[in-house]
């Protein structure tokens, strides 16, 4: 395509109702027209250069949740297709929001009680850690949990995890599972901290969640100690049934 097609792509997609956002293959916003804007609550124009944190397989539509401004959830249908950039590659990604995401409860003073399980819920308040550094999917996972009727403490470095165990064993308040992102930027990675945290806690239900996933790789995380294996992106469906596989 000419050197122009950015041009021409940004003329079709500005009057556009639909929010569309053209992505690189590092997830970096190329151009977000006023509507994709709107719907975050940023100027378009603001949000080029940023990443954006939307898993998605291209051509596969999926439902996912994704944050605005102020952490505002909204439930999103996302669709991609390929396009070209003044003769790069590139994905065009449009958001159709369906549903809002219910705004999380204010934490209840100390000591917390048991947070009962939601319409459809599976847990009993059972604690879960997170250990992610993605502040978009850490905050999902969140979500995800508490609709499941577990409750959960957030960790953003293999180090704060590790405290955080300590802390909960002193304290009586275990956790009963933790979800550990494998690669953590400026910090302790999920397989270190899950071996330190085996020594702190061994009955901790260790599940190792990645991006990157086959049996081969599957198996050896499990020989590292892992109790499962949850691949990224996932569903509350799937979160669901990987933890009442561990914990019942």
């Amino acid at each position: 395509m000419s050197s122009d097609s950015s041009a021409a792509l940004i003329q079709a997609l500005s009057g556009s109702p639909t929010p569309v956002f053209v992505l690189g293959h590092d997830m970096a916003i190329y151009y977000a027209n006023p509507a994709a804007g709107a719907l975050l609550g940023f100027d378009a124009a603001a949000l080029v250069g940023q990443a954006l944190s939307i898993p998605f397989t291209v051509g596969v539509p999926s439902d996912l949740d994704i944050l605005g401004a102020g952490g505002v959830a909204m439930k999103v249908r996302v669709d991609a297709e390929l396009a070209s950039w003044d003769g790069r590659p590139v994905s065009k990604v449009s958001l159709t929001p369906y549903a809002p995401v219910a705004a999380p409860a204010a934490p209840a003073p100390a000591p917390a009680p048991r947070p009962a399980p939601s319409a459809g819920g599976q847990g009993n308040g059972e604690r879960i850690l997170v250990l992610e550094d993605d502040l978009s999917i850490g905050d999902i996972q969140g979500r995800m949990l508490k609709s499941l009727g577990y409750a959960t403490e957030w960790a953003k470095t293999g180090e704060e995890a590790i405290d955080m165990c300590k802390k909960a064993l002193h304290e009586g308040k275990r956790f009963s599972a933790g979800l550990f992102d494998l690669t953590i930027q400026g910090g302790m990675g999920g397989q270190d901290a899950m071996k330190a945290i085996r020594s702190i806690d061994p009955a901790l239900k260790a599940i190792a969640c990645s991006g990157y996933s086959d049996d081969e790789f599957n198996a050896k995380l499990i020989a590292e100690g892992f109790n499962d294996v949850l691949p990224k992106p996932f569903r509350s469906a799937e979160l669901g049934k990987v933890l009442k596989r561990n914990l019942t």
